[in-house]
């Protein structure tokens, strides 16, 4: 039996690097992680000859404080950001 709820963000770079949500109808969730595929333009590509164009890290741009997740998003990126709640 499950005993944590999950809730995950998907959100691809855009010109405002801040994003903020509202998040107080999800009272108890914590901040898990925050995975981005990053690159240098959302048109690149990896290949075999050249296979770090994009590249995947964990980064600590994200808090959820006061009922609000907020987070710095890079420019070309694509993120995921995971949040759980105990039950």
């Amino acid at each position: 039996m499950y005993n944590e709820w999950s809730l995950d963000v998907f959100y691809k770079g855009a010109d405002d690097p801040a994003l903020e949500l509202d998040m107080r109808q999800f009272e108890g969730y914590t901040l898990e992680d925050h995975i981005v595929l990053n690159g240098e333009s959302v048109k690149s590509i990896n290949t075999e000859f050249k296979s770090d164009v994009y590249s995947v890290s964990k980064k600590d741009h994200s808090s959820v404080d006061g009922g609000k997740l907020t987070s710095l998003i890079e420019e070309h990126s694509f993120n995921v950001i995971v949040l759980s709640k105990k039950v």
